[in-house]
């Protein structure tokens, strides 16, 4: 197929997508919300989504992305719009979004996108994962109870992502850390955790906790360093919990703190897996 047919084909999918945002979002801006007719169900745009839009255009091309900030729609509501996918569809379009296409007239267009909504796109692809627990996600989950947590890699393409498997023993927690990444994305996928936020206090060489809050199973979270820096921990004494993390692009080491009273005084902490695509790697 060449360019041409390709951008032809882009625009077809720019109109329609607007013309079903905004069938769907009586809320967007400037739309009149007196039609009686507005279809408000997520799950039937999603249908018309697909039975109207060019199948020949990979996913992270889709004209979708391009209206989260313009029509209103939430990543989550974008995420509900388009089909879930399983670890292998969710490799290939996390790759496809973040890796600069050689040769594509739009190339320097997409890359400022990517810029200014990054995270919201990320995102988007990262609740439409769907993996099931029994022959999905448990072949990845390995715990110890010498250990606050694992670090079990489920995919990475070693450039632009990395998928990680976090079991939580009960009443455990992650010390201080940074992400020297564009993001870390979290689900809680069994059990429940705990998030403490932490701002640098450059006045009193001190890291100020300003938020507290707990994930449930299903829940979605972000941070990056522009936000501040976190810790995590299981939520219950007594069950084990489990958490599925993103980071773009990958790492190998942190920065960390054991006391949020000495904010200079922090450590470089190496990622270290405790097993690798479902299994346990030798000590």
């Amino acid at each position: 197929m060449n360019v041409a047919t390709v951008e032809l084909q882009h625009d077809k999918n720019h109109n329609m997508t607007r013309a079903l945002i905004n069938h769907a979002n009586p809320n967007q801006r400037g739309m009149n919300n007196d039609n009686p007719h507005r279809n408000h169900d997520p799950m039937k745009l999603r249908s018309l989504i697909e039975s109207k839009l060019e199948p020949s255009i990979p996913a992270y091309a889709s004209p979708l992305y391009h209206f989260i900030e313009e029509s209103g729609v939430s990543s989550e509501g974008i995420s509900i719009c388009m089909p879930q996918l399983n670890l292998m569809e969710f490799s290939n379009e996390i790759s496809g979004l973040l890796t600069p296409k050689q040769g594509c007239p739009a190339a320097s267009i997409r890359a400022a996108h990517l810029a200014a909504k990054y995270s919201d796109e990320v995102e988007a692809l990262f609740r439409r994962l769907t993996i099931p627990k029994e022959g999905g996600w448990d072949k990845f989950a390995f715990f110890d109870p010498l250990t606050p947590y694992t670090r079990n890699l489920i995919a990475t393409d070693h450039e632009t992502f990395t998928l990680l498997l976090l079991c939580w023993s009960p009443n455990k927690e992650s010390p201080i850390h940074d992400h020297p990444c564009d993001g870390c994305w979290l689900q809680v996928l069994e059990g429940s955790v705990v998030e403490s936020r932490y701002v640098h206090n450059a006045a009193g060489d001190k890291l100020t906790c300003t938020k507290e809050e707990e994930f449930h199973e299903g829940d979605f979270g972000y941070i990056n360093d522009f936000i501040g820096y976190h810790k995590m921990g299981n939520a219950s004494k007594t069950k084990p919990s489990v958490t599925l993390h993103l980071y773009c692009p990958p790492f190998q080491s942190c920065n960390i703190w054991l006391e949020p009273s000495e904010a200079s005084q922090s450590s470089q902490c190496g990622v270290c897996m405790y097993s690798e695509y479902g299994h346990r790697i030798a000590r």
